[in-house]
């Protein structure tokens, strides 16, 4: 009888030769190991630029607000057009080249701090220049990985970068407040700076000098072409206008609600904990990615979505500390189960030649919602007490992800229908 549920595990012996695959594949290696190393240099960047920024002559959480604004706007303004770029150009010219504008960014950053910050508006063009190489970066990567690997070996691909990359932001974000105390600012922006670098090299390495990803034509045509493929997948579509909603709803919570609201609980150690669970629970998710094969791959990330909500949740009812990491470590499990089934699913049922473009219109749904979240919760808080704030998000989350979950689209998508490739 054929399997009809959500969900089938992936035979052992089958799990270890894709895994013994992907580790003798040097190519991947490389790609991975460059993405990790980043990771790690990027998870105290934030910090750095925080502490640097306000530790400086002049430094005030205005211009501090500032330079973090000058960073997000280029990365939303230019995303869609870093989807053209990635669809125009090899992975190798545009991966290396972002990273080498990233490590140029940083190290600005890092050369100003030294100058103890004598032109905030020179720190915003170099946090700028960060933000635009981030959206130069973002579509082109996750196509870059269909280049490295065979369509079957796609998950586990995928759940490997995942679970390195967690694991990287964790030593990453865990090293941030030592690095900077033990160097400075301006010394751990620069080794920020140096892992870009770095993998910038490694990147131009896992892929051979390449030729154009396809004949380029108009920019407009690409955007059409782009939009087309986007517009015409309705679980694609409803997917990514779900996850406006639960994007900038994440973000209220772990910006603004979270720590307003964690002062019952004994303040920002206990916070802390609440937030550590969840990044340890994201790796937990990308590894229980390299075993798990799904039937309707975006019926059970959809699904998958709904654990987000219990946090906001808990902290609007004063749950416990306990019940309290419980929920978070479940959110962060089920977060990364939802990255990696529909990055994969992306990365099969979209053809080559738009891929990097349906990327960049699905990471501007995220990357355009997640200030709204940070900027409206404080004011909606302030005005209506935390507690209405975070049922409603959390009310927001669960309705559109009840609602996603009845699209046709959505629970009929059969990842028998994936095996096909890109065709």
């Amino acid at each position: 009888m054929k399997n009809e549920g959500l969900t089938s595990e992936v035979p052992e012996s089958a799990a270890v030769d894709t895994r013994i695959k992907l580790r003798n594949n040097k190519q991947y290696f490389s790609f991975a190991v460059a993405r990790t190393l980043s990771t790690v240099g990027d998870g105290f960047g934030p910090v750095a630029i925080s502490f640097g920024v306000l530790g400086a002559v002049g430094g005030t959480p205005k211009i501090l607000s500032l330079v973090l604004f000058c960073q997000i706007v280029p990365a939303v303004m230019m995303i869609i057009f870093g989807g053209v770029i990635g669809d125009r150009f090899s992975a190798r010219i545009v991966l290396s080249g972002a990273r080498i504008g990233s490590a140029a960014g940083y190290a600005g950053l890092a050369l100003l701090l030294m100058g103890s910050l004598r032109s905030p508006w020179l720190m915003c063009v170099a946090a700028g220049i960060t933000g635009l190489s981030q959206a130069l970066f973002l579509p082109a990567s996750q196509k870059a990985v269909t280049a490295l690997v065979e369509p079957d070996q796609l998950q586990q691909a995928n759940g490997s970068l995942r679970l390195w990359a967690n694991i990287g932001r964790i030593v990453g974000m865990s090293l941030g407040g030592i690095v900077v105390h033990a160097v400075g600012a301006s010394t751990a922006l620069g080794i920020n700076s140096a892992t870009f670098l770095i993998e910038a090299v490694m990147l131009a390495g896992a892929f051979p000098a390449g030729t154009h990803t396809r004949a380029r034509g108009s920019i407009v045509g690409d955007l059409r072409r782009g939009w087309k493929e986007f517009s015409s997948r309705q679980w694609l579509w409803s997917v990514v206008l779900q996850y406006t909603v639960v994007v900038a709803s994440s973000n209220a919570l772990t910006g603004v609600l979270g720590p307003m609201s964690a002062g019952y609980l004994g303040g920002a150690a206990a916070w802390g904990f609440a937030t550590a669970a969840q990044a340890i629970g994201r790796v937990a998710g990308a590894w229980t990615t390299l075993r798990l094969r799904p039937n309707r791959p975006i019926f059970v990330a959809v699904l998958a979505t709904f654990p987000t909500a219990a946090p906001m949740f808990v902290l609007a009812f004063h749950g416990d500390l306990i019940f309290l990491i419980l929920v978070f470590f479940a959110a962060g499990v089920c977060s990364d189960i939802y990255n990696v089934l529909w990055g994969t699913t992306i990365q099969r049922e979209v053809p080559q030649d738009s891929l990097a473009m349906v990327n960049s219109y699905d990471l501007l749904g995220s990357i355009a919602m997640a200030p709204i979240g940070l900027l409206a919760a404080g004011p909606a808080a302030d005005t209506w007490g935390t507690k209405p704030v975070l049922l409603t998000c959390g009310l927001l989350v669960t309705a559109a992800t009840a609602i996603t979950l009845s699209v046709p689209g959505v629970r009929n998508l059969k990842a028998q229908s994936t095996l096909k490739g890109n065709s």
